[in-house]
């Protein structure tokens, strides 16, 4: 069963993996448990840079589509 569930009007990745107490995806990657939507945006675009963030244009929390990804400096 994937941890992915599209959904919404708006065509939202919810993820329904593991997660941080607030609620942000999080996933094993190479050994290390990092914020999905970072490894995803790294692995579908471009390394981040020092102090940039990927804020969600959609505002779910639990979004994982690349799609909807921004990369911000904090």
């Amino acid at each position: 069963m994937s941890p992915i569930e599209i959904t919404g009007p708006l065509g939202c990745h919810i993820w329904r993996g593991a997660t941080t107490p607030r609620g942000y995806p999080v996933m094993k990657f190479e050994g290390k448990v990092k914020l999905a939507r970072r490894v995803i945006y790294e692995q579908r675009r471009r390394p981040l840079q020092p102090g940039e963030i990927v804020k969600m244009q959609c505002g779910q929390r639990a979004c994982v589509n690349d799609a909807h990804m921004e990369a911000r400096l904090r």
